[in-house]
């Protein structure tokens, strides 16, 4: 959600750090996943949906905004396919 509210502030930079920082103040590995321990929690946890839900609406963008991936920075080059922009 933080990740969803700097990308709607026009703040991509702190949308990814918020996404992929360093690990010492983020849970997710690069895959998307959160750091899991086999005999204690299952592969899938609601948090992985919500890091997906965070990147797609980056990619795909919201309801009244226009023009190509706005919660990513500038610079990069971000692809997606059938996407729709988020409420």
């Amino acid at each position: 959600m933080m990740a969803m509210c700097a990308a709607r502030l026009d703040e991509p930079e702190r949308a990814i750090q918020l996404l992929a920082g360093p690990f010492e103040t983020n849970p997710f590995r690069p895959s998307g996943y959160t750091i899991r321990r086999p005999d204690q929690t299952p592969m899938y946890m609601p948090a992985n949906g919500g890091w997906l839900a965070a990147v797609a609406m980056m990619a795909a963008g919201w309801d009244g905004h226009t023009g190509h991936a706005p919660g990513f920075p500038k610079n990069w080059k971000v692809r997606w396919e059938g996407l729709s922009p988020m409420p």
